[in-house]
């Protein structure tokens, strides 16, 4: 009898360890409902997501290469109104693309002279129409002299046209280099020829002897057409840029009309067509107008034109400068999926 007790016991134990040998397999080889499995230690195995094409930038050579200038000289009036006509015909073609990109921005803002210049010891004033000179060698300033430089405004009524007619000089910078100084002024004013009212503007360039700052004397009186965009003194020359603007109504057969012109005692003379050079590129209804000033021989020594381009320039302290002129250009840039299909991107600029 105890020998079949303990047979029994023995058959228990025997299906007790079966049994929990049984359930550390099934714990340890299936992994119960709602279980993720563990990621594998190798990542490479993981996939990996399609790269989006990075588009690629538009070279600036590529302008250059795709649009590049064409400046060409202008050897008759017909060359530089035919140039005008190019310009007219791009402009109404140009792309409308708002940029604030230009020389004077770059330059870090137009350089156009002061009201106010010193030359060692003297201080050289604009006030209104006059030159005013004073000495600054002590603790109190002294007034040297006081010379009217511009021209208040005179009108008149014509005779024949019965219309009102004037003109006005308005100096608003001045520049000193030794006993030389340039006294830049606006001239413009309104007259009647050959029974038709007619308006002239310019900058002019008067140039003083100041050896003597008691009593300044007026060596020349010269000048550019266009307003001023850049002016500064190198080496003892004056070095001005002032921007032509030709008006809708202008005609082949009047020259005066597209044609800018320098002066001398308020005299004009037209530029002659070797001074002149057209962007056939550009869009703009004018031109930038450079002009050198000798201030020590008071002389006009070189002055030129280049239509189609505004004098939007940057000028740098070594009298270098540079006009800006837009250019556009497109290149292939990327490939990429659409709704249509694999397609190519192009790049503008």
């Amino acid at each position: 009898m105890k020998k079949y007790k303990g047979f029994i016991h023995f058959l228990l134990l025997i299906v007790l360890l079966s049994v929990l040998a049984g359930c550390v397999k099934r714990d340890t080889s299936v992994s119960g409902p709602g279980v993720t499995p563990a990621p594998a230690d190798d990542a490479s195995d993981a996939p990996s997501a399609t790269p989006e094409p990075t588009p690629a930038p538009l070279e600036y050579g590529r302008i250059v290469e795709f649009d590049p200038p064409e400046h060409n000289v202008c050897g008759s009036d017909a060359d530089v109104f035919a140039a005008l006509e190019t310009t007219r015909s791009n402009a109404a073609n140009v792309p409308s693309v708002s940029s604030s990109l230009g020389g004077a921005c770059l330059d870090g803002g137009e350089i156009r002279g002061d009201k106010v210049a010193v030359g060692g010891d003297r201080i050289f004033l604009i006030s209104d129409k006059d030159l005013i000179i004073v000495r600054a060698d002590s603790e109190e300033m002294q007034l040297l002299s006081k010379t009217t430089v511009g021209i208040d405004w005179k009108g008149e009524t014509d005779a024949v046209t019965g219309a009102y007619q004037g003109s006005e000089k308005v100096p608003f910078a001045v520049f000193c280099r030794g006993d030389r100084l340039a006294v830049l002024s606006d001239r413009y004013g309104y007259g009647t020829e050959n029974g038709l009212m007619k308006y002239t503007e310019f900058t002019a360039a008067d140039i003083y002897d100041v050896a003597d700052p008691t009593d300044p004397k007026l060596l020349s009186s010269l000048g550019q057409d266009g307003s001023v965009r850049a002016a500064l003194t190198v080496n003892g020359k004056l070095l001005l840029i002032t921007e032509y603007i030709v008006y809708d109504d202008a005609i082949s057969e009047n020259a005066a009309g597209f044609i800018p012109a320098y002066y001398t005692d308020e005299h004009a003379e037209l530029l002659p067509g070797d001074a002149i050079r057209a962007d056939r590129k550009g869009f703009f209804a004018g031109g930038a107008l450079m002009g050198l000033y000798d201030l020590s021989d008071a002389r006009l020594t070189d002055v030129r034109a280049l239509m189609g381009v505004s004098a939007d320039a940057a000028v740098g302290e070594n009298g270098t400068f540079v006009l800006y002129s837009a250019r556009h250009a497109e290149a292939f840039s990327r490939e990429v999926e659409t709704s249509r299909g694999r397609e190519r991107e192009f790049a503008f600029s």
